[in-house]
This record gives C-alpha cells, sequence and structure tokens, in this order.
C-alpha cells in the first residue's frame, strides 16, 4: 500500500507543488517527488529556483527514505 503528500508555496505569479510517493514492494521501497511550477511567471521562478531544486532533490529524498525505513 503506497503512501503520499503533497507541499505547495505560493509565490508571487506562481505556484510550486512537489509531490512525494512512498511505493512499498517485497524488494524494498520507492520514492519518487514530482515538481511542478504553474502560474504566469512560473518562468521566471523556474530560473530562480531550478538549480537549487536540483541539488536538493537528491539529498532530500535520501532523508526521506531513512525516515520511511525507520520502524514505527
Amino acid at each position: 500500500k503506497g503512501q503520499s503528500f503533497q507541499l505547495e508555496s505560493t509565490l508571487p505569479g506562481a505556484r510550486l507543488r512537489m509531490d512525494h510517493r512512498l511505493e512499498t514492494s517485497p524488494h524494498g521501497s520507492r520514492i519518487t517527488r514530482e515538481i511542478r511550477m504553474e502560474g504566469w511567471l512560473a518562468w521566471v521562478h523556474s530560473r530562480r529556483l531550478g538549480a537549487f531544486l536540483q541539488e536538493s532533490v537528491p539529498p532530500a529524498l535520501r532523508a526521506l527514505a531513512r525516515a520511511a525505513e525507520m520502524p514505527l
């Protein structure tokens, strides 16, 4: 059974959405993150935040994976 959550930020003229999904199987877990920028100024914010998001996503997913693997 998978789990998911969404983070959303409002920016001037745009909205940043990050969908996170955790899927488990007998072979392990898979975490995916989809990042979308919408709005008439999305292109400005994408250029401004693009490099930051590319650098921050892998470490954030590793931290999320560690947290997901911890026993409750």
